[in-house]
């Protein structure tokens, strides 16, 4: 193994190299069980998507709990004039070819025993209306037999103009309308989804090709999309990656053409081993962890470079392949395993967010940059002697002044920087203005649909629902009338009306649902549908006579679990917005809350909080997460850093020169309007981790050189001469690989790649400037 001892790396019993060839068989050996036993899950499960997105999660979970175990399927058509014989002709279609789908028809025997078939897709022309009938309800189809024009004025009061249907059935420009179909089947597995995926699409499609625009969106729909979205970003990432591997060895080793074979066969084992690392872990692959594929590898081969680099500039000044790796090892091992460490920081820090999938992201991340780093400066080193066991001719020792580091004049750099010290220090301060006003512009509100492309057919249905039918978000307001049945007591009644009035009159509220609208309509059902009765009844007995029918219809009304409970205590005030701004979000709650608080009687309770708290802690927690990470990775960092040169002021610099470019990178999230989610804010504490193994090695060789007496001048010319172009050359490697990710379907893995290449630029410009002017002052101690 590689001991550290006296700032010397030697070589003390180490089996990788006494018997390269044996430990070669075993790498390949344990990389054919990695493949063999790969065999990872897509995890696609909605709480990774909604994670943070608490309005949309909580319209989801409402959605649950009033359809209970069925699957529900929402199609969405544009007939182009619904209230036309061929819109509802089209309709018919559409409805009946949906319950040709598996899982539709389900069994009901009624009280006689006798057992018949029941389709559970439902659209305008299977939806019923109540109908007076002596002193109860009997319930009619929406649309009858035959349509006269009269009919058909009626059924669009009904299914369109109507308080208590608007926007359901039927959206507000009379040409789309929504099917909905539930399924009774199990859609669990991926193979499950992915059959019902198809037979979805296939009738969705006939609609398609007779030129009619037909979107779905369900949690099967939805889990498919997302597994075969990071399937296929998965499938894109590994090739790229490997592409832009061969460019950069062809460039960074084309004197050494053996060393792109042992970067290669490492970068290689390192992905076929990281399948092994999943499935040992337990954790599957997910939007987050998918990340892990290209960033892991960028990692990798910037330890694999600081290694071949040191590697060949021995190798080339004449050494044998075991001195080359111990000249190698005494360069590079102590400032890449501290490098390493920092990364692994970084990753670790994540530990510190609320939010659980990038906690995993965090621990996985960190246990690949151990692997990696093991693999690196363990038997990954068994192929240097294989592959350098003879000197070929082009290998012949070269004169200094011929090295490939020298072709740049990095001695002149130096000065050249010392020399800017002042427009520098201009900059600077001009920097920080710009990235004040651009931290006070990050956007934090969080939205699921942001999570998927626009081409998305998941994110095409939510717009969609979103533009033609009044929005999906859903909150709603509790009003506690103090007790049991108290719903029905007519001055509570009076009371919710005039909430429900309140509320409708909100700006950017589409529509409101609660307990009293449900009276209404009863009441205009009861009075013949005469204008002027969709009202609460002014009768106290009538009032009662309601409630006992509401309460005898539960099976006709299964959303009358969304407008109060059980035990029609409580109200539940249904507010139904489209996509807007968390504050805006906010504020119309809060408004209402407020109101309604000053005008409630006695004994009964406004509450509004579970809705403001959790839109709330959704953007405090992303807020929080990025706080407590980025705070965790620089202390954890800096006592890394004091501990590797035993100077608090050189880990002070080097925190200093780093936080410069993470600062950048949130700032630029605010100018180009990027929101602050559950994967951007790992972008910060990642690229501090990373970025700052560019400045250990740039100051460790410094200070091995001040401490062999070299002035600060000399030491900082020699750590550009040595480290300069391989800190250049891993810096591009890393942004390269980021750029990886800008192939993605998911716009915030996208956005993560771009900030995180547009960090590790900033930090190589720190590096390379700011190092240089503030270690070569001649008075630095």
């Amino acid at each position: 193994m590689f001991i550290v001892k006296a700032g010397d790396v030697k070589m003390l019993r180490d089996p990788f190299l006494h018997f390269p060839r044996a430990t070669l068989c075993v790498l390949l050996a344990a990389c054919g069980i990695s493949v063999w036993m790969a065999n990872l899950e897509v995890d696609t499960e909605m709480d990774d998507l909604l994670s943070g997105d608490q309005r949309n999660l909580q319209s989801y979970e409402t959605a649950q709990e009033v359809l209970g175990e069925t699957i529900p399927i929402a199609v969405s058509l544009d007939c182009g004039e619904v209230y036309s014989p061929a819109g509802l002709e089209l309709i018919r279609e559409m409805t009946w070819e949906l319950g040709k789908v598996p899982g539709a028809v389900t069994e009901v025997t009624n009280v006689q025993g006798q057992v018949f078939s029941v389709t559970n897709v439902h659209s305008l022309v299977t939806a019923q209306r109540p109908v007076r009938q002596g002193f109860g309800l009997a319930w009619e189809n929406i649309v009858p037999f035959r349509l006269d024009a009269a009919d058909m004025s009626d059924l669009r009061h009904w299914s369109q103009d109507h308080p208590y249907a608007r926007n359901i059935l039927v959206a507000e420009n009379g040409r789309h309308t929504v099917i909905l179909a539930n399924y009774t089947r199990p859609l669990v597995t991926p193979e499950e989804q992915a059959v019902f995926d198809q037979e979805i699409g296939a009738v969705l499609e006939q609609f398609r090709q007779r030129g009619h625009s037909v979107n779905a969106i369900g949690l099967p729909l939805i889990e498919h999309e997302i597994r075969t979205a990071v399937k296929a970003d998965a499938v894109r990432f590994v090739p790229t990656a490997l592409g832009l591997l061969l460019v950069v060895l062809a460039f960074t080793f084309r004197r050494t053409p053996r060393l792109m074979v042992y970067v290669l066969a490492n970068q290689v084992m390192g992905l076929v081993l990281l399948p092994a690392l999943y499935q040992l872990s337990g954790l599957q692959l997910n939007i987050f962890t998918v990340l892990l594929v290209p960033l892991l590898s960028a990692v990798h081969l910037t330890l694999l470079t600081h290694v071949a680099t040191s590697f060949q500039r021995a190798w080339l000044a004449g050494e044998e392949a075991m001195v080359a790796v111990n000249s190698m090892g005494r360069e590079v091992l102590r400032a890449s395993g501290f490098a390493a460490l920092t990364t692994i920081t970084g990753l670790l820090a994540l530990q510190a967010s609320d939010v659980e999938q990038l906690r995993e992201f965090g621990v996985l991340g960190a246990s690949g940059i151990a692997m990696l780093f093991g693999l690196t400066f363990g038997p990954g080193l068994a192929w240097l002697p294989v592959l350098f066991s003879k000197r070929s001719s082009d290998d012949e020792p070269a004169p200094e002044h011929h090295s490939e580091a020298n072709r740049f004049d990095w001695s002149g750099w130096a000065d050249r920087m010392q020399a800017m010290r002042q427009p520098m220090a201009v900059f600077l301060v001009l920097s920080g203005v710009l990235m004040v006003v651009g931290l006070s512009q990050v956007r934090t509100d969080v939205r699921a649909v942001e999570f998927l492309n626009r081409a998305s057919p998941t994110r095409v249905m939510i717009e969609e629902m979103d533009d033609a039918y009044g929005g999906i978000n859903v909150v709603q307001v509790q009003v506690d009338s103090g007790m049991t049945n108290g719903l029905n007591n007519p001055y509570f009644l009076q009371y919710l009306d005039s909430m429900h009035q309140m509320a409708a009159r909100e700006p950017g509220v589409t529509a409101v649902y609660s307990y009293t609208q449900l009276m209404a309509a009863i009441n205009e059902v009861w009075e013949g549908g005469r204008e002027g009765t969709f009202r609460l009844p002014e009768n106290p007995l009538m009032t009662a006579l309601f409630s006992g029918l509401v309460a005898s219809q539960k099976e006709q009304l299964p959303f009358l679990t969304m407008l109060c409970d059980t035990n029609f205590q409580t109200a539940q005030l249904t507010l139904r917005t489209r996509d807007m701004p968390s504050s805006e979000y906010l504020e119309i709650l809060e408004q209402l809350e407020t109101e309604a608080r000053m005008a409630a009687p006695t004994n009964v309770t406004v509450s509004a909080e579970n809705g403001i708290r959790s839109i709330l802690e959704a953007d405090q927690r992303i807020v929080r997460s990025q706080r407590r990470s980025v705070g965790w990775a620089v202390g954890v960092i800096g006592v890394i850093l004091a501990v590797l040169w035993r100077s608090v002021g050189l880990a002070l610099l080097a925190l200093a020169v780093n936080l410069l470019p993470v600062g950048m990178i949130i700032s630029l999230q605010g100018f180009a309007g990027v929101p602050l989610n559950s994967i951007t804010i790992m972008v910060a504490a990642i690229a501090l981790g990373v970025a700052v193994d560019d400045t250990i090695h740039f100051i460790t060789h410094w200070r091995d050189k001040r401490r062999t007496g070299s002035s600060p001048t000399e030491a900082t010319r020699s750590a550009l001469q040595v480290k300069g172009r391989p800190i250049v050359a891993t810096t591009i490697i890393l942004a390269g690989m980021m750029m990886v990710f800008w192939m993605s379907v998911f716009p915030p893995v996208v956005h993560f790649g771009l900030l995180l290449a547009v960090g590790l630029a900033g930090a190589l410009l720190a590096t390379l400037v700011l190092l240089p002017v503030w270690l070569g002052q001649e008075e630095h101690k």
